[in-house]
């Protein structure tokens, strides 16, 4: 099957497929010569993405939300409003009532649990 290149981007593809999507694109045809050539630049721009000059950008979570508060809104349904809190948040709020292996659980068993184990300690 031909091969076409385009910014060192190599795909295979019939000539039907080039004609049709490809060539519009930009993508030539991809000679044996060029072929060498290319991988050569996409194992420098590969290798290139993975250099990390960025700062790592992550912190504990739980250390940052110390406590999860529900919407007050009474009229509105406590399972309902269990279930508008992020995964993050619900594990938060599982970890304060203690519910065990919170970390490893579903998003939604978690609203089911957490959303039961407020209206045991209401009742």
């Amino acid at each position: 099957m031909p091969r076409y290149i385009k910014d060192g981007h190599v795909i295979f593809a019939s000539n039907r497929a080039y004609k049709a999507l490809y060539e519009e694109q930009g993508y030539l045809p991809l000679k044996e010569e060029n072929a060498k050539e290319a991988k050569e630049n996409q194992s420098m721009v590969s290798f290139q993405d993975n250099v990390d000059d960025m700062e790592d950008d992550y912190s504990d979570d739980e250390e940052t939300v110390s406590k999860v508060d529900l919407d007050p809104n009474d009229a509105m349904p406590l399972a309902a409003r269990v279930a508008m809190l992020t995964y993050d948040e619900l594990k938060v709020k599982a970890k304060e009532l203690g519910i065990p292996k919170y970390a490893n659980t579903k998003r939604d068993e978690l609203v089911t649990l957490i959303a039961d184990r407020l209206e045991k300690s209401n009742a």
